[in-house]
């Protein structure tokens, strides 16, 4: 079963200095040589490739999904598992409020709803307050028109439209719902279709059209918790990842996008009914309206596969940088790990006249946590232009972990 890091939450890939794909670049210097930190490492790239050896999966931050695993092996519970991933915070409630799920594989495209069993009764609302109540047929679509969309049913080969409506417009009514994506999603499940009860929304933001379930919260998690963590594991640790993935989507509403969340790992992994299972619906309803809290508002309840060991610091006082026990206890496959990244992946990494032949890589930055240091934030590799001139491309450890296959930016050049 798949733990969907592959998480995610959410730290942008900064590029500095020299640059990434395609950015000028940057000659090296006396100045640059001497911005290695004494908690740096550095390696030569050989011929055969550069051994990197790596711990856990994902960014580390908050819980570990298979260190609240062996945590409840352990026999600690939900509270206890969350108290020790989240130093500090406190329980709170949240109420049964509608989260609007931005449905990322219909970005810019068109919405396609087919009505799961009774299909009567559905309205179309536009933003000027006019309904337009549907008959009920298999299929409806919305389609971007100037500033609104058209609800279009099949007519033939083509489509019909019956009502074009100001945007944002809403889809709603008592059948069940089938979003059909015309694709495979690409992650989580990697599904062809989204099927809930709720309410489908068509929206612009920036003059792109975007589509969303609308469904209340706890509804919403029954989509959440079988994509996140396998419903199989302990049910406390199953409990902890549903109050987890509760304050984070509570979280999430305060942030005052056009969205609250999306519905792939940029934020959390949400499948509809393909996501919902017993044992996860159990643990939704025993910790119903459960959050943590700091400072009482709902606090950013990140989570990753694994650390490694050793939890990340995460900017906030309930996201610290400690060792993680439970991780062994959970025998996590991602204790260690070891990727060979080859001097002409290395070359490519910042474009055209950029680097033609890596000599070197040196860690710049770590965060002073766990072994070698702790995790890379700055990294830099070194080397020549196709003119034999010095030079090298500076980024971050998640720019580093990513353009390379990484599973997490807490790695070294030696075994730790």
């Amino acid at each position: 079963m798949k733990l969907s890091e592959l998480s995610r939450r959410r730290v942008a890939a900064t590029l500095t200095v020299g640059a990434l794909l395609g950015a000028s670049t940057v000659v090296l210097g006396a100045t640059e040589a001497s911005a290695v930190g004494p908690t740096a490492n550095s390696v030569s790239v050989p011929a055969g490739g550069v051994g990197i050896n790596g711990k856990g999966f994902g960014h580390g931050k908050g819980m570990s999904q298979y260190g609240a695993y062996g945590a409840a092996l352990a026999g600690y519970n939900a509270g206890q598992i969350l108290g020790f991933y989240y130093p500090g915070s406190k329980p709170g409630s949240f109420g049964n409020y509608p989260m609007r799920v931005r449905l990322t594989a219909l970005d810019g495209g068109f919405l396609v709803l087919a009505p799961v069993g009774r299909a009567s009764g559905l309205v179309a609302t536009g933003s000027n307050g006019r309904v337009v109540r549907l008959p009920a047929v298999a299929r409806w679509r919305l389609t971007p028109v100037r500033g609104g969309f058209a609800v279009q049913t099949p007519a033939g080969r083509a489509w019909g439209t019956v009502a074009v409506l100001p945007a944002p417009v809403g889809l709603s009514g008592p059948a069940v719902m089938r979003a059909e994506f015309g694709r495979r999603k690409g992650d989580c499940k990697n599904s062809y279709d989204a099927v809930f009860s709720g309410t489908a929304r068509a929206v612009y933001y920036n003059g792109k059209a975007y589509y969303q379930a609308v469904v209340p919260i706890e509804s919403y998690l029954r989509g959440v918790l079988s994509s996140e963590m396998p419903a199989t594991w302990p049910a406390q640790a199953v409990r902890a990842q549903a109050i987890a993935a509760r304050t984070y989507a509570a979280w999430a509403r305060t942030r005052g996008y056009f969205y609250d969340v999306r519905d792939d790992t940029g934020d959390q992994c949400w499948d509809g009914a393909a996501g919902e299972h017993p044992a996860t619906t159990a643990a939704i309803n025993a910790t119903r309206a459960g959050i943590l809290t700091h400072g009482g508002k709902p606090l950013l309840a990140q989570f990753s596969a694994s650390n490694g060991g050793w939890t990340a610091a995460g900017g906030a006082a309930y996201l610290t940088s400690r060792a993680d026990p439970n991780e062994a206890r959970g025998r996590s496959p991602y204790l260690k790990w070891r990727v060979v990244v080859t001097p002409q992946r290395f070359a490519a990494v910042d474009g055209p006249g950029g680097i033609a032949r890596a000599t070197k890589i040196t860690v710049l930055r770590r965060d002073a946590g766990g072994t070698w240091g702790g995790r890379v934030n700055l990294i830099r590799i070194s080397g020549v232009t196709s003119a034999g001139r010095p030079t090298y491309a500076t980024m971050t450890g998640d720019a580093f972990r990513r353009a390379f296959g990484l599973r997490s930016n807490y790695f070294g050049f030696v075994y730790g």
